[in-house]
């Protein structure tokens, strides 16, 4: 299965990093001075959807189990539906894989990568960049705190990143997951990705704008044709 997804900046959105300058106090993420939205990132973010969507589509998850999240093989022997599909601790490959989300200036652009099979490129442009001064608070006497000002860098609403989502049928049955139960798994998690945290207390809708291999369930088709009209 393969997902073209196009995100969108619901607020301002900081995904912060190692600094590769002293341009800001709190920089975002960038590889080689390209922005970008980590696949790690996007990726735990999906997940911690998935495990809070999982009982709307009767998925057991580790808490289930009496497991901390997320278990490992060597605790539960991977019995969670949810971890086989995105990965075990202790383990090096999972069914589900993601790219980096990149900036992309349009839905066309977008449309064009995922046409061409290009998993995003690194380019060398890059979307608007809002710097914002802001005081830091000292929580023990609730007044601005000494040396308190400091200069984060945020992406403004609006801001659009493209990235792919892809799933192995040979990994999930090697896992012995159902691929219509995982199919429905990641696009539930995906359409609820909108009231989910994504860096420094970002916001983010997704679209698919191209989908191969999607089951034919009822339900994977109503959920795709969903976030297909997102916007």
């Amino acid at each position: 299965m393969r997902l073209g997804v196009l995100g969108k900046t619901d607020k301002l959105m900081t995904v912060g990093s190692g600094r590769e300058s002293f341009t800001a106090d709190i920089p975002i993420m960038k590889i080689r001075g390209v922005v970008v939205i980590p696949g790690s990132t996007f990726k735990g973010v999906l997940r911690r959807s998935a495990m809070k969507v999982s009982p709307l589509l009767n998925i057991k998850n580790c808490f289930d189990f009496g497991l901390t999240f997320p278990c490992a093989t060597t605790r539960s022997g991977g019995v969670c539906p949810v971890c086989k599909v995105f990965g075990l601790s202790g383990e090096d490959t999972s069914p589900l894989q993601v790219t980096d989300l990149r900036y992309v200036k349009s839905e066309e652009e977008a449309l064009r990568l995922w046409r061409e099979r290009m998993l995003v490129p690194l380019g060398d442009e890059n979307p608007t960049i809002t710097r914002l001064v802001r005081i830091r608070i000292d929580d023990s006497t609730q007044t601005s705190a000494e040396g308190a000002l400091f200069e984060s860098e945020a992406l403004p609403p609006g801001t659009l990143f493209y990235g792919e989502i892809r799933l192995s049928r040979a990994l999930l049955k090697k896992a012995g997951v159902d691929v219509n139960e995982a199919s429905r798994l990641v696009l539930a998690a995906l359409a609820d990705l909108s009231y989910e945290r994504i860096g420094r207390g970002g916001l983010m809708t997704f679209k698919v704008v191209g989908s191969e291999g999607i089951p034919e369930d009822e339900e994977s088709k109503m959920l795709l044709d969903m976030l297909v009209k997102r916007w």
